[in-house]
């Protein structure tokens, strides 16, 4: 007996009763049923299959048979080539693996979408014959359902796979649901960006659903347990939060409120949420979880919050880390190099979606200002339905919806379609006047200069001036008329009129060559001005980024510093002291800060020279179309 004593101390293990211990069954002969989704796919997201995998085992543990459980999941990362644990997954450090067992319902991108969900949540067991296992919520008034989401977001929308769950088209679900009677309670726990939105303005009170998020409707959900050798995030904190509370605690008293409370006072990340039926919250975790007592040994973890970071932020955070574990230069200037590639995307985005409501509002600056600053509830979701999925389909710098910080961006087009001024056909006009003003501006030097200054035309250029040119000059032979319509009477008389209005034509565009060549010379300086400016900003850019990394290093340093003074000795070699660590840290922001000036400088000098490339193009076009241009 004291053995097992001191086993029990040393590994800080607990036992949980035995697995034969079982409360009365639900109410009325009603069973559970839980539906856990992971919408997302590839390594970088590796949380989000460890969260539902580890879903599974709670309920698993909880006596909820797998014909009642029914998962989705791309199923993309216990085997992943990435994985240095073939066929395991793991949602702490160091923890078990939560992969074992877990049923393949629906997996891989063509089954794992919203579609599918919507119709195995309904229990529409015809509209997914042919796909995964075919099982589906087969629900009745009496029953029980469980559904935990994990996934990236949106406002007002889940990024499943690659579409949209839309809060409106879950709504429509869940309302439809109710009035066919197809369970008694239900609740929905949702772990993705901006959750709340999803809820907040739609679930009635009064049918009988409670939905728990792991944000409000305007803030990120966060990725936690930075693993070293798998090199990327293990768990999302409101999920690990509320899983580990679950795995240790009796089901069958705390209550559903209970565990709110106790992960929303743990997750100091973002505001976790309750919408909908609140009295459902007086009922017992295992009245939707299993009423089983669990017979699992309940490994200790550390505080998620500690290593804790923004969704969108995931994947530049994981560089860093791996930036600052490396000794390797070479891979340092590699991570280096991904990790500004990183912030450039990032930086083009933002000045994307600027750009789109700017030419949305007609350039109204204050309007601008407020729509990229206002944070506001979608009831028009017509509007931003048709926006987002237009710009996912069209605008593929976006990457939606794959790029979580494009998706964090998405609140500018809530308060775009809120304002109810900007119909879906204006901003869709906006759209395509950006996307073709981006086209427009990455070829400048192949429209009005490209064919001149470097010399050659494009095949559809060239075509269409031989063609024009010879219809000017040559009539066609079959014909007894001439230019001016008149009719011949002999051959030779023909002829002397095609070399009247040849040397005609020759004289015009000589003519037009000598204008050409002035405005072609205009064009050759303004874009070697234009091509040094850009040259310049993007030095300075490249400053700037570097300076950047450099104050977010010494800002790491500083918080080791702050956390533990010893700690620095083995993280830095140099050793600075936290006095020339902020010494540095402030010099370097006054540096960012003229870095940034210089910039702006530079910018608004290459925007007038591109206003000057217009309006001499402009001009040029005006002088002779493309059609009759001759090289100079």
């Amino acid at each position: 007996m004291q053995v097992f004593l001191v086993c029990v101390c040393l590994t800080g293990l607990v036992l949980a009763i035995p697995h034969n211990f079982e409360l009365p069954k639900l109410k009325d002969d009603g069973v559970h049923w839980a539906l856990l989704v992971a919408g997302s796919n590839g390594w970088m997201n590796y949380r989000h299959q460890a969260d539902v995998c580890h879903a599974y085992q709670v309920l698993k543990n909880h006596g909820l048979p797998d014909e009642r459980i029914i998962v989705m999941m791309v199923d993309d990362i216990a085997n992943n080539e990435e994985n240095p644990q073939p066929g395991v997954i793991i949602n702490q450090p160091d923890g078990p693996d939560v992969y074992q067992g877990v049923p393949k319902d629906y997996t891989g991108l063509r089954d794992v979408t919203p579609d599918v969900f919507l119709d195995v949540l309904q229990g529409e067991s015809k509209k997914v014959k042919g796909k995964g296992s075919g099982k589906v919520i087969n629900s009745g008034p009496n029953d029980h359902i469980f559904v935990n989401f994990v996934d990236h977001g949106a406002p007002n929308l889940i990024a499943f796979g690659q579409k949209f769950l839309h809060s409106k088209d879950l709504m429509k679900v869940l309302k439809e649901m109710h009035q066919e009677q197809k369970f008694a309670k239900l609740v929905f726990y949702l772990e993705s960006c901006e959750s709340g939105s999803m809820f907040k303005t739609l679930l009635p009170k009064d049918i009988n659903i409670l939905a728990l998020s792991a944000s409000n409707s305007s803030q990120s959900s966060y990725a936690c347990y930075f693993d070293k050798k798998r090199k990327t995030y293990l768990g999302d904190v409101f999920s690990v939060m509320w899983l580990q509370d679950s795995d240790k605690e009796n089901l069958n008293s705390e209550t559903i409120q209970d565990q709110f409370k106790i992960t929303k006072k743990k997750t100091n990340t973002s505001h976790v949420m309750e919408f909908g039926d609140k009295s459902i919250g007086k009922m017992t975790v295992a009245e939707f979880q299993g009423n089983q007592q669990a017979n699992n040994i309940v490994f200790p973890a550390p505080d998620p919050t500690i290593d804790a970071v923004k969704a969108e932020d995931v994947e530049m955070e994981v560089l860093r880390n791996l930036w600052l574990l490396s000794t390797d230069e070479v891979e340092k200037d590699q991570l280096m190099s991904q990790l500004s590639g990183l912030a450039l995307k990032r930086s083009k985005i933002d000045k994307l979606v600027k750009e789109i409501i700017s030419k949305t509002v007609d350039h109204d600056h204050q309007i601008v200002t407020s729509i990229m600053e206002d944070n506001v509830d979608l009831y028009n979701h017509d509007c931003y339905i048709q926006t987002v999925e237009y710009l996912r389909d069209t605008c593929h710098d976006l990457d939606l919806p794959n790029f979580q910080y494009s998706l964090r961006r998405l609140y500018a087009f809530v308060n775009l379609c809120e304002r109810n001024k900007y119909s879906f056909a204006t901003i869709k006009s906006a759209i395509d006047k950006t996307s073709k003003y981006k086209k427009r501006k990455m070829n400048q030097t192949k429209s009005h200069i490209p064919h001149y200054i470097h010399g050659t035309k494009s095949s559809h250029a060239k075509s269409s001036k031989t063609t024009d040119t010879t219809s000017k000059l040559t009539r066609p032979k079959s014909t007894t008329y001439g230019f001016n319509g008149r009719k011949r009477s002999t051959e030779e008389e023909d002829q002397k009129e095609d070399r009247k209005n040849e040397q005609s034509e020759i004289t015009r565009l000589k003519t037009l060559t000598g204008k050409q060549k002035e405005r072609i010379a205009s064009l050759e300086a303004l874009s070697g001005k234009e091509n040094v400016l850009k040259d310049e900003i993007k030095t300075l850019e490249d400053r700037l980024q570097e300076t950047d990394e450099k104050m977010e290093y010494y800002e790491k340093q500083l918080l080791l510093c702050n956390i533990n003074p010893v700690s620095l000795e083995s993280f830095h070699p140099l050793q600075e002291t936290k006095g020339a660590l902020l010494e540095i840290g402030n010099r370097t922001k006054v540096e960012v800060n003229k870095l940034k000036e210089s910039i702006g400088e530079m910018n608004n000098k290459t925007k007038q020279v591109l206003i000057d490339l217009k309006t001499i193009g402009d001009e040029l076009d005006n002088i002779c179309p493309e059609d009759e241009m001759v090289p100079s």
